[in-house]
């Protein structure tokens, strides 16, 4: 029991190196307005992309494949303005502000990455790796007819915790972490 243990520190402990070794998405302006994504950073088969402008209204979004490497985006004819990017793939979520001029775009030095928590079902158990920032975190699982069958609140930098399973009744579940502002979820069946 002590080395399956082990293992699956070890196991945890890579996939969470593997997720978040990298991270910073590499966004460069060359002094127009284009900037180029370097999608190869992010350790995903994909990447979703989104632009919103100062009001929030969505007026870009697309999926990429990273094997692509890098992908331009012109806004030679955007107007003027303050601008958010959100790079998300299954791992995290980085936003990244900018303003466009009348002859270039600006990146703003503030932005903020969100992890997203590791969940791993087993038959018996459920598996967390989360890294929280030091946010408050609320953990529940919930049946079908909402009632809370196990509720773990956290503070700290980093969650690595095992939940059994072994004693909930035959049904359908919903594991969720709520953090940050965020929440994360995943069905499972008993």
């Amino acid at each position: 029991m002590e080395k399956r243990i082990i293992n699956l520190f070890i196991a945890a402990l890579f996939m969470t190196s593997a997720a978040f070794a990298g991270t910073t998405p590499s966004i460069s302006t060359d002094g127009t307005k284009t900037f180029v994504l370097d999608t190869k950073l992010w350790k995903s088969e994909s990447l979703s992309v989104e632009i919103r402008d100062n009001e929030g209204i969505v007026i870009f979004e697309d999926n990429y494949k990273t094997t692509n490497n890098k992908k331009r985006f012109n806004f030679e004819n955007l107007p003027n303005g303050s601008y958010t990017i959100t790079l998300d793939n299954e791992f995290k979520t980085t936003k990244q502000e900018f303003v466009i001029t009348s002859n270039e775009i600006k990146l703003l030095p503030n932005e903020v990455t969100t992890y997203k928590p590791v969940i791993t079902i087993a038959d018996d158990h459920i598996d967390l790796n989360y890294l929280s920032n030091n946010n408050f975190t609320a953990i529940d699982i919930y049946s079908n007819d909402e009632n809370i069958f196990n509720v773990d609140l956290k503070e700290g930098n980093s969650i690595h915790k095992r939940f059994n399973t072994n004693e909930l009744p035959k049904g359908d579940y919903t594991f969720t972490v709520a953090s940050g502002g965020e929440i994360y979820s995943k069905r499972f069946s008993k």
